[in-house]
């Protein structure tokens, strides 16, 4: 079974949500909203298109270093795993919604600068 590779830019909807697992592992979710932005031919001006919203879940390290760093607004680009999931809907239907389980997000610098601050205890985990 291949795995589906996704890469999303977009801009944090909200700030980033902690917590843990049962067994204590860090966990952080987030929603992204991207959009798609194109000149329209017609007027000769910029034109906002549709707007999709994705689910990112991050674990561990990536969960702490997000948590601390990111906040509503951010525009990050994100690299990670297209996982579908069936979720309960409150009118008791079953709704398939697909998210992002993160594997590395970095600040997006179209539009912003960012000063790299290595974080303390972090160390490079070989796959």
């Amino acid at each position: 079974m291949s795995e589906s590779t996704i890469v999303i830019i977009g801009n944090l909807t909200a700030d980033p949500e902690t917590g843990k697992t049962q067994s204590g592992t860090p966990v952080t979710s987030l929603r992204i909203a991207s959009n798609e932005r194109y000149v329209d031919r017609h007027t000769g001006q910029w034109t906002d298109g549709d707007t999709t919203h994705v689910h990112v879940v991050c674990w561990r390290t990536l969960a702490a270093n997000v948590a601390k760093s990111l906040r509503k607004g951010d525009r990050v680009v994100v690299t990670g795993r297209l996982r579908e999931r069936e979720i309960a809907a409150r009118d008791g239907d079953e709704r398939l919604t697909y998210e992002i389980d993160a594997e590395d997000i970095g600040a997006s610098l179209t539009f912003a600068t960012v000063t790299i601050q290595k974080a303390s205890g972090s160390r490079r985990v070989r796959p």
